[in-house]
């Protein structure tokens, strides 16, 4: 009898603990700075405080027809390009399907008497064209713009 009480008090915790989770939705109106590129769409905002620099954003998968291990790396440069804070996303799972967007945060905290100038985004990721899944061609990019 106490067997198949414990049973059933496992099977409950077990089948009440299982949810799913919903991934947040793109809403390009919260996302107001776009890069496109030929293979990739970033949307993004910038949040500032007076000790960091937080930026939230999606990547789009516009080109392949996966990218696998997506990487984006956010720098901080000054008026004379040296690195002020810098950070790094690594999108997991490591897939980003065609036509799908995955969210990223950056956070990138500042020392004191630090102004940021630019912010410079890299980013990288091994792209699969088709049909041979073992051949994952590697792509990266990087571009500047204002960090507000």
């Amino acid at each position: 009898m106490f067997y198949r009480f414990m049973v059933l008090a496992v099977t409950g915790l077990l089948l009440a603990s299982c949810h799913g989770y919903a991934q947040t939705r793109f809403d390009p109106a919260h996302y107001p700075r776009t890069y496109k590129q030929f293979d990739l769409t970033l949307s993004w905002r910038v949040d500032r405080s007076a000790t960091a620099y937080t930026v939230e954003g999606f990547a789009r998968n516009t080109r392949f027809a996966s990218m696998h291990d997506l990487e984006i790396t956010g720098t901080l440069l000054d008026g004379a390009g040296k690195t002020l804070s810098e950070a790094t996303f690594f999108f997991f799972p490591n897939q980003l399907p065609m036509d799908e967007a995955a969210p990223f945060t950056l956070n990138l905290p500042l020392a004191s008497g630090g102004t940021p100038e630019k912010l410079r985004f890299f980013y990288r990721y091994r792209a699969v064209e088709g049909g041979d899944r073992d051949h994952k061609i590697p792509y990266f990019q990087s571009f500047e713009v204002e960090p507000r």
